[in-house]
């Protein structure tokens, strides 16, 4: 059964500010169908764990869990290496050439 985005992102809305929801089309090692929600703003993420500890999905009881990782959303900016007057160089369009 197919689980849809706005699905899940409804279902965890009730418990915080979700920022991003992603369903992969693969399956785990199990054959079972997983995703990712991700919050904003979460000050305390064992709170937010055991009240959605019982979230039911049709006749499926979603499992949660807090993030094993993070994940830096805050990157810093690389200026550009490149002068703007070389980049005008790579840009040129060549007809009839191959660039394999």
């Amino acid at each position: 059964e197919d689980v849809k985005v706005t699905e899940l992102w409804f279902k965890f809305a009730r418990h915080g500010r979700v920022g991003e929801v992603y369903v992969p089309k693969k399956l785990d090692k199990q054959g079972r169908r997983f995703g990712f929600v991700k919050f904003r703003e979460v000050r305390d993420g064992g709170e937010m764990l055991s009240r959605m500890g019982d979230i039911w999905l049709g006749t499926y009881k979603l499992r949660v869990n807090l993030s094993r990782f993070n994940r830096e959303d805050n990157r810093e900016e690389v200026p550009d290496a490149i002068p703007e007057s070389s980049r005008a160089a790579e840009a040129r369009y060549h007809p009839g050439r191959s660039f394999k």
